[in-house]
């Protein structure tokens, strides 16, 4: 499952749709982007980075040179390589195309690898069901580009961000979803919606899920992203 929706919220306010992702069902990669608001084109930095990433990994799947442990490095260089051959050395031009943040599920030999750099759901299939795990960064979400500013501009983060990793071993499926879904997951077990959110991702079917979102336009206000 690969979708991408509107929010309801953008869609009355004319805000393009800020959510990208990518997948590469060959090797089970996933990555979903959540471009920042407050910028006024991160729906193109985001898209332009879920794109670039997931050929700098096939690529690299290609030439036998990946390795897990390579991921957060393989986020920065991207972004590094976007920056040089897309925008001048504008810190303003920085904040209003490339705040967004990023969730990358890779899954490997021991399970899975999940990295993040921002807020946003982490979705975890094992035998007991489906489970979500939220990454929450309060009111200043982290973004990757804050380590490319100088941080003179920067209100927050001014000693750069952190990639953050999460493993599961014992996982069937693990996706990465944008904070667009809490609307939904941050409901009680037992409220009929989140049941059949849940049902339809495990059934992995894109368009249930598309309809379901469609039918429900009060609940999804933010844009989702899902790659599960």
């Amino acid at each position: 499952m690969n979708i991408v929706k509107m929010g309801t919220a953008h869609r009355e306010v004319g805000i393009n749709c800020q959510d990208a992702s990518n997948q590469c069902e060959l090797n089970d990669m996933k990555i979903v982007c959540d471009g920042c608001s407050e910028g006024k084109y991160t729906e193109i930095g985001a898209n332009l980075f879920a794109y670039k990433f997931m050929n700098h990994y096939i690529n690299r799947i290609r030439c036998a040179s990946i390795n897990i442990y390579s991921i957060p490095t393989m986020m920065s260089v991207t972004l590094d390589n976007l920056i040089s051959q897309n925008f001048e050395n504008d810190p303003k031009t920085y904040l209003n195309y490339l705040t967004f943040t990023i969730l990358v599920s890779l899954k490997n030999n021991g399970g899975w690898d999940v990295y993040t750099c921002g807020d946003g759901y982490i979705i975890i299939e094992n035998d007991e069901g489906i489970h979500f795990e939220k990454l929450d960064c309060r009111e200043y979400p982290k973004y990757l580009v804050y380590n490319f500013i100088d941080p003179s501009y920067l209100k927050q983060y001014k000693d750069g961000v952190g990639i953050d990793h999460h493993h599961f071993g014992d996982a069937k499926n693990v996706g990465v979803a944008s904070d667009g879904i809490r609307f939904v997951v941050d409901r009680p077990d037992d409220d009929l919606l989140k049941k059949e959110f849940i049902d339809i991702l495990k059934s992995g079917k894109e368009i249930q899920m598309k309809r379901f979102i469609n039918r429900n336009p009060k609940v999804f206000q933010d844009d989702v992203s899902i790659v599960f």
